[in-house]
């Protein structure tokens, strides 16, 4: 496989009642029997389950349709797909595609509205400093520019003038707001405010545009309240052309930290001005920005999958365990028993299938993503970890020591994905978590897009939000912590990391490039060389065999051992390892020809009946040194 990593094993969504293994009542794990799956229970001649459903007039299934898609395809002849075009299938020896050609978006588009040069959500509301009366006062602001710099100051002025016949007393108080600074105010501690009749009064100050509000949700300078009645003055501030992005008749910094001490939402290192439109913390409007790979909704996709924790992709069958730790609600459930079928519905986990099939039939018209959930409940934290420890980490060797302890027949090798959550666990500020080998902590259970959004981690997908990015281009997406507030959670910029585009360009959507239930591994590539920088460099590339063809798979972990010089190493990260002279003798293999290298890698997989595979390397190689 080119660039092999060291990632983890898994993949996880929900499965409907025929996938779960369970029949009418929860599966007993230990000491009870696991009652038979109903779908292997059902006599021999009885119709399949997705063409009963076809044949009883019902809806018919995603499976139903991609295996009627599928017969169609058989009988099609394979076409070329045009450049702009990736097909869902591996194409043929001639270059055809046996599928569909896939049309392939690449670039950047604002999915909102465009306000001065900035794609928004929700655009803010423009400046209109509006004439007031409180009590019979008039409360009249002074004219402003429509543009004010940062760093510049500006006078400010409201007239206030009593249109009544007797003398009127208001309560006062003004502040600035945190992208102004205001300076030598009229109005200096004062805290009530008493004009005789036709009196006026100005209140005058300095303020000085310290960040622009271009970035702001609002354009408010000042806040200010008479007798309790609110009033604000605005004014639209942005930044000097000098060493800046002119775009969308506005300009923006290159890079941007208005504060030592500002959140990283608020600050980012990059941006593209595209089409007019200023995407900070995008890196490219079109392919040509990219040295390697796609431009997908503005971030440079290079690689599949696109996050290292990912250890496998959102295709195929997956195996889930979700742990249920320290939730009152769920403490009278026995702790040793499946309870898929009487929570996965009410957590919401439905969702979770949903979400990475629809996904699959927008972007490449077929998925085979399915998930069976196996849940635990009923624990207490107690049981797992000791008091002051409450990291991921700790719960995660609590759980195997609990399990070992309790006699409970599971076995954390045989889940693509394990999920453990408890309101007490400690994931550094954040409600979910993903780490590595496909696992998940999170602090709650009753936000099912939580779950969508950190699964995506383990299939490839990297974070939106964590920087100003996901307040405006990426504020709709599942990675920017988009659960539906701005409507359905978007898949931007995570469809290419996990598979659903075509990063090599090769013509094919990169999911149908991995093996999804290989027979076999293999070692396509070996080489070894000594450097001149008095290195030794061992490239190793691997693959899956799947159907005899050699294909891309997620393979963990991977070790290269040099037994003649008795050295080992983890490969990950790419495909290439480094020894210098303090790991291994370079005279010695100065005088060598021939290197034995030992590879050792494993893949592990959820095959078809939902049973758990493991596929193990262990080859030794006699590779010839190049000297250079």
């Amino acid at each position: 496989m080119k660039g092999a990593r060291s990632l983890t094993v898994a993949a996880l969504a929900v499965a409907a009642l025929a996938f779960c293994g369970c029949g009418g009542a929860d599966e007993g794990l230990s000491p009870v029997t696991v009652p038979q799956d109903a779908m292997e229970a059902a006599p021999s001649d009885a119709p399949e389950p997705e063409a009963a459903a076809m044949d009883a007039g019902a809806e018919p299934t995603d499976a139903a349709i991609e295996a009627l898609h599928d017969a169609a395809q058989e009988g099609s002849p394979a076409a070329a797909c045009a450049p702009d075009q990736a097909c869902n299938a591996l194409l043929t020896t001639d270059g055809l595609c046996p599928g569909d050609c896939i049309p392939q978006v690449h670039g950047i588009a604002c999915k909102g509205t465009v306000s001065r040069g900035l794609c928004r959500a929700i655009a803010p509301a423009e400046p209109v400093n509006e004439v007031i009366s409180v009590h019979g006062v008039s409360i009249v602001p002074g004219p402003l520019p429509p543009l004010i710099l940062v760093g510049d100051s500006v006078p400010i002025s409201i007239t206030l003038t009593n249109t009544t016949s007797a003398a009127v007393t208001l309560s006062f108080n003004a502040v600035a707001t945190a992208t102004w600074e205001m300076s030598n105010e009229s109005f200096a501690g004062m805290t009530e405010l008493t004009l005789q009749p036709a009196e006026s009064l100005s209140l005058t100050a300095t303020m000085k545009a310290i960040d622009g509000s271009i970035f702001q949700g609002s354009y408010v300078m000042l806040s200010a309240w008479f007798d309790g009645v609110s009033y604000t003055l605005s004014a639209v501030s942005g930044y000097p052309s000098d060493n800046a992005i002119a775009c969308g008749g506005q300009s923006f910094p290159s890079v941007h930290a208005p504060c030592p001490t500002c959140s990283p939402y608020q600050q980012y290192g990059i941006g593209r001005c595209c089409n007019d439109v200023f995407y900070p913390s995008s890196d490219c409007c079109s392919d040509a920005d990219c040295p390697s790979g796609v431009c997908t909704d503005g971030r440079c996709i290079g690689e599949v999958p696109g996050f290292p924790y990912a250890n496998t992709l959102a295709q195929g069958n997956h195996k889930a365990l979700l742990v249920l730790s320290g939730f009152p609600e769920y403490e009278s459930y026995a702790p040793c028993v499946n309870h898929a079928t009487a929570l996965q519905s009410a957590l919401g986990l439905e969702a979770v299938e949903t979400f990475y099939r629809a996904l699959g039939h927008a972007r490449a018209k077929k998925s085979s993503f399915a998930v069976q959930w196996t849940i635990l409940a009923g624990l207490h934290d107690q049981e797992l970890v000791a008091a002051g420890d409450h990291s991921f980490p700790a719960f995660y060797g609590g759980l195997e020591s609990w399990i070992a302890k309790s006699g409970c027949s599971v076995e954390l090798e045989a889940f693509d994905k394990i999920v453990i959550a408890s309101p007490q666990l400690d994931l550094g500020g954040f409600a979910g978590q993903a780490f590595d080998r496909g696992r998940i902590g999170l602090t709650f259970v009753s936000e099912p897009f939580l779950l969508v959004h950190e699964l995506a981690h383990t299939f490839g997908g990297d974070d939106l939000y964590t920087s100003m990015g996901g307040s405006f281009q990426y504020a709709w997406e599942l990675m920017a912590n988009n659960f539906g507030q701005l409507g359905p959670a978007g898949d931007g910029v995570m469809w290419g990391q996990l598979g659903f585009g075509d990063v090599d360009r090769n013509g094919v959507i990169d999911l149908f490039e991995f093996a999804q239930t290989p027979e076999g591994l293999d070692v396509t590539k070996c080489t070894a060389r000594l450097t001149q920088k008095s290195t030794l460099e061992v490239a190793v590339e691997l693959a899956a065999i799947e159907g005899g063809v050699a294909k891309k798979a997620t393979i963990l972990p991977v070790t290269v051992s040099l037994p003649q010089v008795a050295v080992q190493k983890e490969l990950a990260n790419g495909s290439v390892l480094v020894f210098d002279e303090t790991e291994v003798d370079l005279a010695k293999l100065g005088q060598m020809s021939i290197l034995q290298v030992r590879v050792m890698g494993s893949f592990a997989f959820t095959d078809a009946s939902f049973e758990r595979v493991k596929l193990i390397l262990d080859e030794t190689l006699e590779v010839p040194i190049e000297k250079l």
